[in-house]
């Protein structure tokens, strides 16, 4: 067992500026979040209020309002990726193929455009070269970005659920969170704080 009183002050200073960076590179990701989760509070409280007469519960009226919130996002992401994995699929094939930039791209339409400039044929087809190569690697790109995602999926699940709670919590008991930092503000601050809080609600 160390004895923290015996270790000299070059010892420990050192050791408290360690433990604290690396706390700070822990948290901060993660008090982003929390701090993201309590700007959309304030959307899930308002939809809360306004379904609160309908339900009595402050605790389901918060989680129904979150799931109206959720709904529209979800589908529009749901309906931007279908979107982008079909443009994908129908000019290069599966996802793996995108990602190793091994496919074959449709160029029909782009040829036929470039014909009908009335360029020459080495010019058509250098035109198309230069496209189906920018379109080959803006894709091939995309595809390796979503493949990453797809790697990544633990650590935004984690992510998402600390999201979550940070977002139940503050769009339930939010109230008790400016309540308590009014509480400990000195009070000849409290009119600025309080004019603070007042416009971030405006926002």
């Amino acid at each position: 067992m160390i004895n923290l009183k015996k270790l000299s002050a070059s010892t420990i200073i050192p050791l408290i500026i360690i433990l604290s960076l690396l706390t700070i590179g822990i948290l901060t990701p993660i008090l982003t979040i929390v701090i993201f989760g309590a700007i959309l509070a304030y959307y899930i409280r308002y939809i809360s209020k306004k379904i609160r007469p309908y339900i009595k519960n402050d605790t389901l009226s918060v989680m129904v309002g979150m799931i109206l919130f959720a709904i529209p996002i979800v589908l529009l992401l749901y309906f931007t990726l279908s979107q982008f994995l079909l443009i994908i699929q129908n000019y290069f094939g599966s996802l793996g193929q995108a990602a190793a930039a091994n496919s074959t791209l449709t160029m029909t339409p782009i040829s036929d455009a470039a014909k009908n400039l009335g360029l020459s044929t080495s010019i058509t087809q250098t035109i198309v070269t230069t496209v189906q190569s920018g379109i080959t690697q803006f894709v091939s790109y995309l595809a390796k970005a979503a493949v990453g995602l797809i790697s990544s999926i633990p650590g935004l699940a984690a992510q998402m659920l600390i999201l979550i709670f940070s977002i139940f919590y503050f769009a339930r008991d939010g109230d008790k969170v400016i309540q308590y930092i009014r509480d400990v503000i000195p009070s000849k601050d409290s009119i600025f704080y309080n004019q603070v809080i007042d416009s971030a609600e405006d926002v």
